[in-house]
Formats: structure tokens, C-alpha cells, sequence
């Protein structure tokens, strides 16, 4: 059973979400690794969003950023995490973190 079932958020996400603030530099590094990937994404920031706002709370986080890919909830950017995480999710990534 995956994270985003198990906190009631089903079928909203088939695809990239990341939750952010604009004054998080994690989240900044977590945009440009996304970009330098070319990996689509929708993006909430939880301070400015209701819908962002509400789904923070749903996934119980204590910061930013938070990303969902697929079946995986990634609390905090930690490059060998999303790096696997979209490797998993069947994006093909030229390189991986030390």
C-alpha cells in the first residue's frame, strides 16, 4: 500500500508534485534538478496555495519540499533519493549522486 493511499490522497497523484515555499533553497536546488532532467512537475507552494496548504497537512510533513513521484513520497531533497525515486518511477537518469 503506498503513502499517498494510506493519508487519503488515492488517484490525485499520476505525477510529479512537489510542495515548496519560495524562500526554501532545497526547494530551489530540487527545481533545477527537475529541469536539468527535463521532468515535468506541478508545483504547490504551501504557504501561498489552499490546495497546497491542505495537501501538506494530508501528508503529515513538518517541511519543504515534499515531492511525490508515483508511488513514492519523498520528505526533504536528497539528489540519491529522487534520483532513485525517478529511476523507479521509469525515468531514465544519465547519472546518479555520490
Amino acid at each position: 500500500r503506498d503513502a499517498q493511499e494510506s493519508r487519503g490522497l488515492g488517484d490525485v497523484y499520476k505525477r510529479q508534485i512537489i510542495y515548496t515555499t519560495d524562500w526554501c533553497n532545497f526547494c530551489d536546488s530540487l527545481r533545477t534538478t527537475l529541469k536539468q532532467y527535463k521532468i515535468s512537475y506541478d508545483e504547490y507552494d504551501v504557504e501561498q496555495s489552499e490546495k497546497g496548504r491542505l495537501d501538506y497537512e494530508k501528508l503529515g510533513a513538518g517541511g519543504v519540499p515534499i515531492i511525490v513521484i508515483g508511488k513514492h513520497t519523498l520528505y526533504g531533497y536528497d539528489g540519491q533519493e529522487l534520483t532513485d525515486a525517478l529511476i523507479d518511477n521509469g525515468y531514465e537518469i544519465p547519472t546518479t549522486w555520490d
